[in-house]
């Protein structure tokens, strides 16, 4: 790879460095959202509008033990109420594993930390009571966030702007990871993470009308497993397409190195990975450092016969 090829944003720089996304989705059991007015800072809990206890509430729960994300969202004038923010949360299922719990609530800016950390602290089993509203709607979340990555600034606007003109009901919110992979989204109430979308995927996405073949290299995985399992997850994905997201996933590993099953519905599958070549590409455009990828391949998926 010349020297040069390292100048490249480096969204564009790992695209063209073939770098697979699979497997780079966040694996959180809660994501914390809260509207908070732009422009955000590179850190969005720094920013002027973000109380000092809340953001440092913010980070305290990166260190609490279970794996939770708080990140910001741009106020959306349908959602705007003077007085109050908007704070979402997902929170993964126990009922429904395979996807996310919505929580939505309005929270008055006079008691904006005390509120936000009941809420959390508590479970949801505070005075303040979410809305009945949206709880099963898809909702698209698009990093825009500039101040930390200009790929995602430039690239993620358009994604946000299509989708919306298209009656899609979508935020722009802060880093999500992976700036590599501009422009991403996360898809909920799923929790399934995409990588340099295009207006027309994006729709496509939107709808379910993508083949899924098509979106092998614009899937980053899903929320709800590890780096691995995300890999087994996709290659299901690939083969039973869209409905397999509407199902609980089962994925277990075996002893074998590298080998798993995956049940959904009546049909399991045995899934064979190993490990192909290590690509280096920028993680970032602040820095030109070239970090290394070690990629994975499905190298077999054999159907199982279900036995009773």
């Amino acid at each position: 790879m010349s020297s040069g090829g390292s100048l490249l944003p480096c969204a564009q720089h790992a695209q063209k460095s073939q770098l697979d996304p699979i497997g780079s989705a966040g694996i959180y059991e809660d994501y914390f959202l809260l509207e908070t007015p732009l422009p955000w800072a590179h850190d969005p809990w720094q920013s002027k509008s973000i109380p000092e206890e809340l953001g440092a509430f913010f980070q305290s729960l990166g260190q609490s033990g279970r794996p939770q994300r708080c990140m910001a969202i741009a106020p959306e004038d349908e959602d705007i109420k003077p007085g109050f923010k908007n704070f979402i949360w997902y929170e993964r299922s126990q009922e429904s594993p395979h996807k996310y719990t919505r929580r939505h609530y309005l929270v008055p800016d006079d008691s904006l930390t005390e509120s936000i950390k009941s809420i959390v602290q508590t479970g949801g089993e505070c005075t303040l009571q979410p809305l009945k509203n949206r709880e099963q709607e898809r909702e698209f979340f698009v990093c825009t966030h500039g101040s930390r990555d200009q790929c995602c600034g430039k690239h993620g606007f358009p994604i946000y702007k299509v989708l919306k003109e298209h009656g899609h009901k979508v935020w722009r919110i802060s880093h999500t990871g992976g700036h590599r992979f501009a422009p991403t989204c996360i898809d909920f109430p799923t929790g399934h993470y995409w990588a340099w979308l295009t207006p027309e995927l994006a729709l496509q996405i939107g709808d379910k009308s993508a083949n899924p073949d098509t979106l092998k290299y614009h899937y980053r995985g899903w929320s709800g497993v590890g780096k691995h399992e995300q890999i087994i997850e996709r290659a299901l994905f690939l083969r039973e397409g869209w409905p397999s997201w509407e199902q609980q996933r089962v994925i277990k590993q075996l002893e074998q190195e590298g080998l798993f099953t995956i049940s959904v519905g009546d049909k399991s599958f045995e899934v064979l990975t190993q490990p192909t070549e290590i690509i280096r590409a920028r993680a970032k455009c602040s820095s030109e450092e070239l970090k290394t990828y070690q990629q994975h391949k499905v190298d077999t998926m054999l159907e199982l016969s279900n036995v009773p």
